[in-house]
């Protein structure tokens, strides 16, 4: 009889210490395990901080229709990253370019990519040290219009013609024609194409429908540029002289200038901004 105590005594203190070791095992888990934040169906402006110099943040986004997928850390004005981003699609992890967007190839259709924000410099962060990254569906720019209020000469001027207003749209669509919201999408207006301050720009959000649009107002300018009379195209009879300069135009969707019409250092939209008129008799 004694035995039989001793023996279920020690299976007591033997179950007492798997239990233990399973709550050991099951906290260490628990602490280690990984937080990801899902993200939704759109174009993700993702703002945050580290908890520390070792921490790490992931989010991850589902290509719902098999859509390209846009990765991009909008780097602060005159100064460099203290981030680090990697990104996995089939479980291997690889680092997001530091200076362009990372646009995936068309994905399976409810495929996941994931991303993770780690520390990337010895200096320490500061409370004030926060990563801005776009990531979700990767957006295009289609159906846009850039017009003026300067209609008149056009038979003189097939461009853009600007004088002192301007108005803008556009619809933004995924790689499989589905509307992107979220989109910060930028119209910049280069009035004088030899004098740099002259550049404007307009940004304005998507919808849901992936609609954008806006209105821009001019400030007077001096044509250095002055046409010979021209017949404008509302009478057919009006003789026109104008003064202008000429500039250009482009319209990007978020970091993914490749995506929109033109771009700051590459082919741009010509533009004419009539200063002064007068009508010739």
């Amino acid at each position: 009889m004694r035995n039989m105590k001793s023996l279920f005594a020690c299976l007591a203190l033997a179950a007492t210490a798997i239990d233990a070791t399973r709550a050991s095992v099951e906290d260490s888990i628990s602490d280690t395990a990984v937080r990801i934040v899902e993200l939704p169906d759109k174009l993700n402006t993702v703002i945050g901080t580290l908890d520390n110099d070792n921490s790490e943040k992931h989010y991850s986004f589902t290509a719902t229709r098999g859509q390209k997928v846009i990765v991009s850390e909008i780097h602060p004005i005159g100064g460099r990253s203290k981030f680090k981003i990697d990104y996995q699609i089939n479980g291997k992890w690889r680092p997001v370019p530091t200076f362009s967007p990372l646009i995936t190839s068309a994905l399976e259709p409810g495929q996941a990519i994931q991303i993770k924000v780690s520390k990337n410099t010895p200096t320490p962060l500061t409370a004030n040290d926060t990563y801005h990254i776009e990531f979700g569906s990767a957006p295009f720019i289609h159906n846009y219009d850039v017009s003026g209020d300067a209609q008149q000469f056009s038979i003189r001027f097939p461009t853009t013609k600007l004088s002192r207003k301007t108005s803008w749209q556009a619809t933004v669509l995924d790689s499989t024609g589905h509307p992107v919201e979220g989109v910060a999408v930028k119209l910049a207006l280069n009035l004088d194409s030899l004098a740099t301050d002259r550049m404007i720009i307009s940004e304005k959000m998507s919808s849901s429908y992936g609609a954008v649009n806006g209105e821009v107002n001019l400030a007077g300018c001096t044509g250095r540029e002055v046409t010979e009379p021209f017949v404008g195209v509302y009478d057919f009879r009006t003789r026109w002289q104008v003064a202008y300069n000429t500039g250009f135009w482009y319209m990007s969707p978020g970091s993914h200038v490749d995506g929109g019409i033109g771009s700051k250092n590459g082919e741009n939209v010509p533009l004419t901004h009539i200063c002064s008129q007068r009508v010739v008799r």
